[in-house]
């Protein structure tokens, strides 16, 4: 859910900083996510089971991640308002948080329902797909409106272009982390190999609950699925036409004459941001209220907490969709960073004191 939401908004902004090379940094985020998330805690402890995270070292995990659910809630429901109401899309955007707040102080998208709609929005994918290549553009990528002079791809742009790929990767970042981060919530403790119940996971480690493998297949199909998106969008609209504007998507369909689906594509925006939006903000609900007091009688002072990055998120709206991604997307790279690094500090103290001699 996380991914078709973004995906909505990150087309154009990818192709705005790197013309017709940023579906490279769609790649390179996916990547980095993997690597990242999947294989830090083996390149960091080896087999060893990690010591148990202390107060401040899950306070701030929880905070970074509270703050990226944050930005991610702001960008969604940014992205719903200039697709659905962009004539008043900065007060419809804090609106859709605050609504989305309340539903979401209750209630959370169910596992089925996200499995659902992620199947959903991969068949509305691949049929953007199919109508995109359907139909020749109305301008060849390759004229001058691409951005680049009328320049074929090269390798001597792709190298030009660096700068804008990385910052595409960055701003896919917080979108790829969110297909486990997320919509593969970390909830029951895992299996091991023998079938016996390992320890629940602890909320300062990074892996999400489900097989590495399952988590492999989702990360690649969700690649597969943004390239696609990407070169379809860039095949009907060039780079400067997909980066003039945030709803550049919708275009794509009147480029390829497929205004007929218009009613089609808003309905596919609403199951691509709403339950994302309300998914983003139940999982900001969990990380702020463990941040808070842990006594009973603080059920209050927790909900405050709560109701103040709620709030926060519907103020950061006004940043508009992909400057909230882009926020969303450095706290994402922060989290990992400051995991790694703390994880890398316990597991030298649990190294220290297995050499010790008793």
């Amino acid at each position: 859910m996380i991914l078709g939401a973004g995906l909505l908004i990150a087309c154009a902004a990818g192709a705005a900083v790197a013309g017709p090379y940023f579906p490279a940094g769609i790649a390179l985020a996916a990547l980095f996510v993997w690597a990242a998330r999947h294989r830090g805690i083996v390149a960091t402890c080896g087999k060893r089971r990690l010591p148990r995270a202390d107060g401040g070292e899950r306070v701030i995990r929880r905070g970074l991640r509270a703050g990226t659910r944050l930005a991610l809630a702001a960008m969604i429901a940014g992205t719903a308002a200039a697709y659905l109401v962009p004539g008043e899309r900065e007060l419809a955007a804090a609106g859709l948080v605050v609504l989305a707040g309340v539903v979401a102080g209750w209630l959370d998208v169910p596992d089925t329902l996200r499995r659902a709609l992620a199947v959903v929005l991969a068949a509305a994918a691949m049929v953007f797909v199919g109508v995109c290549f359907g139909l020749a553009p109305a301008a060849p990528a390759n004229t001058a409106a691409s951005g680049l002079g009328g320049e074929q791809i090269t390798l001597a742009g792709v190298v030009a272009a660096l700068p804008g790929v990385l910052l595409t990767a960055v701003l896919f970042v917080a979108l790829f982390d969110g297909v486990d981060g997320i919509d593969g919530a970390r909830r029951e403790p895992r299996a091991a190999p023998d079938g016996t119940r390992q320890r629940p996971l602890d909320a300062a480690d990074d892996v999400p609950h489900g097989s590495r493998a399952g988590a492999l297949v989702r990360l690649a199909v969700g690649t597969t699925l943004a390239i696609a998106v990407s070169i379809a969008a860039l095949y009907q609209l060039g780079p400067v036409r997909l980066g003039l504007a945030n709803t550049s998507l919708r275009d794509a369909l009147a480029a390829a004459d497929a205004t007929a689906l218009t009613t089609l594509f808003n309905t596919v925006v609403v199951l691509a941001t709403v339950p994302a939006l309300l998914a983003v903000l139940a999982s900001a609900r969990r990380e702020l209220a463990a941040t808070g007091p842990a006594a009973r009688a603080a059920t209050g002072r927790r909900a405050t907490i709560v109701v103040t990055g709620y709030a926060l998120a519907a103020a950061a709206t006004l940043l508009g969709p992909p400057t909230a991604l882009a926020v969303a997307s450095t706290l994402t790279i922060g989290d990992m960073l400051t995991g790694f690094f703390l994880r890398n500090r316990r597991c030298r103290a649990r190294a220290s004191s297995d050499t010790v001699p008793p």
